[in-house]
């Protein structure tokens, strides 16, 4: 392994730069990665510049460049938290394009990275650039993302926010988005001013009073009561309106229900707990997935109903999955296993549901590990998951998008476990499924790179779609200009006549 040094950063540094040469930029991107887990001390002064140029490659035509850019981004904002303060005006705007990307390939990872953000940076700084940024955005689907991450913000602040020196801009911008066109971004905001609303606490109406008027101040009211008890921060940064519907026969809750939050001290424990995740010793690492296991096992009635919070404990316990040490990847999975499983449930459906884009991709790509103890684990935890997910059709998309960004073991190994499950996640949405499927299934059986197992597993999934409903493969075949290769397959005996 080369020592990472001043010297080795500066020509790491060039590297990034070099836009002429996108594997020699690929290739720095997964050193820089290394190089913030392993030595983080050495990289921690020169951590600012860095950032700044890892962020325009992220803008990167070549996807596979810019995810890696983005994955790298993740990371260093999970190490360094605030070091990332300086680039947060052109961080932002960035992160929110990719999040609006059409590839779920890009955008879920952009959307990693934007709950990193909220929850490792300064919270006065990156509220005052969302609030700037918001005031410039006009699509509401960019909208609805940010008001997303001032309600982040504001759960991060506490009692903190009504002395801030932008809470009426806060005020105005949650109420602003909830008279948005688009449901989606109402929806956003709606549940962005229960968690504002809930962090003012008695003040909350006299300062959505002062901010905004009478009128407005009643709309937020009614809609951080009516989302009071459901999760925040629904399908993070994608605004699914269903999931903030309360259960059928629930009393509505009052403004006592909205107030009886979850103290700041447990919230603070909370944020620590997963902090202490990132420490250099692996003993001290294991001992901290312990520690947070028994947290989720013990924590108050209420705790996950942010859905925000759910999502952080996944997105770091994931992290751990890839640990170079075997021992701490095993606790992480047995963690989440343990979370999973638990009986009662431990996590409420709809907090399950908005772990989809964190959970599912970590454990496939670990899938690969040269651990047989690791590769049982994963499958384990993807056994729970897929049974307890609620709309398990949305479990499809990130297995994709592993299928289509790798190659080799990782690549081979989340094909098998997609044609595993394919069954089980057809009962739930067939056309659905059978549309994304069929697609990269023919697309990657029609390119001469794909041999072997891979090739092998990708016949299972058309299989598995076949056997479901016998007239869907040639329906889409007919239709994508596939029909060749279909008679092709059949012919070879690879698929059934």
């Amino acid at each position: 392994r080369e020592q990472v040094n001043d010297r080795w950063l500066a020509e790491l540094g060039k590297q990034l730069g070099d836009n002429s040469q996108w594997s020699v930029q690929f290739d720095a991107l997964n050193n820089l990665r290394r190089a913030a887990k392993h030595s983080a001390e050495v990289v921690a002064p020169a951590v600012r510049t860095l950032v700044a140029q890892v962020i325009p490659i992220c803008e990167s035509l070549r996807s596979g460049l810019s995810k890696n850019a983005l994955v790298c981004l993740h990371d260093l904002m999970q190490n360094f938290k605030r070091a990332v303060d300086s680039e947060l005006e052109t961080l932002v705007p960035t992160l929110l394009r990719k999040a609006a990307d059409t590839s779920a390939f890009i955008s879920e990872e952009a959307e990693r990275c934007i709950l990193s953000m909220c929850w490792g940076a300064s919270e006065g700084r990156l509220m005052g650039v969302l609030l700037e940024k918001l005031a410039a955005q006009k699509g509401s689907l960019a909208k609805g993302k940010v008001v997303t991450c001032i309600g982040i913000l504001s759960e991060r602040l506490g009692s903190r926010l009504a002395s801030q020196k932008d809470v009426d801009r806060v005020c105005i911008a949650v109420a602003g988005v909830m008279s948005e066109g688009s449901a989606d971004a109402r929806t956003a905001a709606k549940l962005a001013a229960q968690q504002v609303h809930r962090a003012l606490g008695d003040d909350a109406d006299r300062i959505f009073k002062r901010a905004c008027g009478e009128s407005a101040a009643s709309r937020v009211r009614q809609a951080a009561e009516k989302f009071s008890g459901t999760m925040t921060g629904v399908q993070d940064l994608k605004g699914a309106h269903r999931d903030g519907r309360e259960e059928a026969g629930s009393p509505k809750p009052g403004r006592k229900t909205m107030k009886a939050a979850v103290s700041q001290d447990t919230l603070e424990a909370f944020r620590a707990l997963l902090d202490s995740l990132q420490v250099a010793d692996w003993k001290a690492r294991v001992d901290a997935i312990d520690s947070v296991t028994k947290f989720v096992q013990s924590a108050p009635a209420g705790f996950w109903t942010a859905g925000s919070r759910a999502l952080q404990l996944t997105d770091s316990l994931s992290g751990r999955i890839a640990d170079s040490n075997v021992k701490v990847a095993v606790a992480a999975l047995h963690s989440l296993s343990a979370i999973l499983g638990a009986q009662p449930p431990l996590l409420p459906p709809p907090a399950i549901q908005t772990t989809v884009p964190v959970l599912v991709p970590a454990v496939l790509q670990s899938l690969a590990s040269s651990s047989p103890n690791v590769r049982q684990m994963c499958e384990d935890v993807l056994e729970v998951f897929v049974r307890l997910c609620p709309d398990r059709a949305a479990v499809v998309t990130p297995f994709l998008s592993v299928i289509t960004g790798s190659a080799g073991r990782v690549q081979c190994a989340a094909t098998e476990r997609l044609a595993h499950y394919l069954p089980t996640l057809l009962l739930a949405k067939p056309q659905a499924v059978a549309k994304q499927v069929l697609p990269v299934g023919f697309r990657l059986l029609n390119s001469p790179s794909t041999r072997g197992e891979i090739r092998t597993a990708l016949l299972k999934l058309v299989r598995a779609v076949e056997d479901w409903n016998p007239g869907a493969v040639d329906e889409f075949a007919a239709g994508s200009g596939n029909s060749e290769k279909l008679r092709e397959l059949r012919e070879k005996g690879q698929l059934a006549r």
